[in-house]
């Protein structure tokens, strides 16, 4: 009876430790996709400020031209939403397709079907002490169906 009653204690034990990790991660995963869902819906709607939210200070987008690397500030690129307008959301597939945490920093891959494009956005994330923001986007896009 006494090695039965061990057995299961020492199972129980390494369950709550197996779990407690998993608890956090979760709590973190959770934190880190709120930037994210900030950054898809205003994609879905033209909102500048629901995609100003989603990203730090100082990020930057980096993509691939036919002329070479471009850089350009996140504050340019939510001034080029600004003066478009706001619209309803387009119902088009958007989703976080990876999301890889550990510790302070993450990276995640948003893939967009906008029919005549499709783009697969990679995500730099910082745990900064106003919460989880984008830092960095990379894009690389291609014809649609």
């Amino acid at each position: 009876m006494s090695i039965r009653i061990n057995s299961l204690f020492l199972a129980a034990l390494a369950t709550a430790a197996l779990t407690a990790p998993t608890l956090a991660q979760s709590a973190e995963e959770k934190a880190a996709r709120i930037p994210l869902e900030a950054y898809i819906t205003a994609h879905g709607t033209g909102d500048a400020d629901v995609m100003a939210t989603a990203f730090a200070p100082g990020a930057r987008m980096t993509f691939m031209s036919d002329t070479g690397l471009v850089i350009i500030p996140i504050t340019e690129y939510v001034a080029r939403m600004r003066a478009g307008t706001k619209r309803p959301p387009d119902g088009k597939p958007r989703t976080i397709a990876m999301l890889d945490i550990h510790g302070t920093v993450a990276v995640a891959r948003i893939d967009m079907d906008l029919g005549e494009f499709k783009f697969n956005d990679y995500m730099t994330l910082l745990k900064l002490p106003e919460g989880w923001k984008i830092v960095n986007k990379s894009f690389y896009r291609v014809a649609g169906k």
